[in-house]
């Protein structure tokens, strides 16, 4: 009975070291970048070397204890920290940064690669080489990928895809190719002050033109007077005193007439002095009978 058991137990190890490596055998290097100065960059904000495994298999595949290198001769020289947060779903991604610090997080090599000419991934045991690529050199920013996830053919891309199917090829829009024709700016800078004075311009006329038109006269008509009864026009000096009269009623210089006509009735005061009886001389002695 205990010989069973042990025989099972050996049988399902076997099977499950098998499945384990099978699953690990699918893993491919799908996409590597040296030198990165505007890629993606790591959960700390920096910009580093990358590289990007493809899991070509429909089952979930997990890289703990896998191992990283640039050295053929040193193939454990970075071990991928065991978590579960080291799984790839199936036909999935998984990035690695080569940092060059120890103990970053599971997504972190211990090398860099910028002097790096090759990257090869090892089984767990160490010895097992399940992918490796040489790798050319290349300009910054770009990488060097298989033309399809996990195919056989390699080219250089200076529009990498991280954590993408290597085959799509982001849409270079109007701004990218503006950008690629005018790398300095100074056409975009000419456009915009363009665009500004021009803008200036046109407002300019147009509060000229509205200004004009709000402070515009209408030319007035000439004055002509006529008869009422006869319709005869008048003298010429009739209409410029009437002209001269709506003028200076306008301007409100015109005198002022109340055709108010007051009348006071003059009052002589007594004085004793202009009393007529005291003109009068009396005969001395009275009156005389004759």
């Amino acid at each position: 009975m205990k010989n069973l058991r042990f025989t099972t137990l050996a049988i399902a190890l076997l099977f499950a070291g098998a499945a384990s490596a099978q699953n690990a055998s699918d893993l491919r290097i799908n996409e590597v970048m040296v030198l990165n100065d505007s890629s993606v960059v790591d959960e700390y904000g920096n910009h580093v070397g990358w590289i990007e495994i493809f899991n070509t298999s429909y089952n979930t595949v997990n890289l703990s204890g896998l191992f990283v290198t640039d050295d053929m001769a040193n193939p454990t020289k970075s071990m991928i920290a065991k978590s579960a947060a080291a799984s790839i779903p199936p036909r999935s991604y998984f990035i690695l940064y080569a940092t060059g610090n120890k103990s970053v997080g599971v997504h972190h090599l211990t090398f860099n690669l910028k002097n790096s000419t090759m990257v090869a991934l090892y089984d767990a045991n160490g010895r097992t080489l399940i992918d490796s690529v040489s790798l050319p050199r290349l300009a910054a920013n770009t990488s060097f990928s298989r033309e399809t996830d996990g195919g056989e053919k390699w080219t250089s891309k200076n529009l990498p895809t991280p954590n993408s199917s290597n085959w799509f090829q982001p849409f270079v829009g109007e701004v990218d190719q503006f950008k690629s024709l005018d790398p300095f700016g100074a056409g975009m800078a000419m456009i915009a002050m363009t665009i500004v004075l021009g803008a200036l311009a046109t407002l300019y006329v147009c509060f000229k033109i509205v200004g004009k038109i709000a402070t515009r006269q209408k030319k007035a008509k000439p004055f002509i007077a006529k008869n009422a009864v006869t319709g005869e026009e008048a003298s010429n000096e009739v209409n410029a005193a009437i002209a001269l009269a709506l003028f200076l009623h306008n301007k409100q210089e015109h005198d002022e007439e109340y055709t108010v006509l007051t009348m006071h009735k003059v009052s002589r005061n007594y004085s004793p002095w202009s009393s007529k009886i005291y003109g009068l001389r009396k005969r001395p002695g009275g009156y005389t009978s004759f």
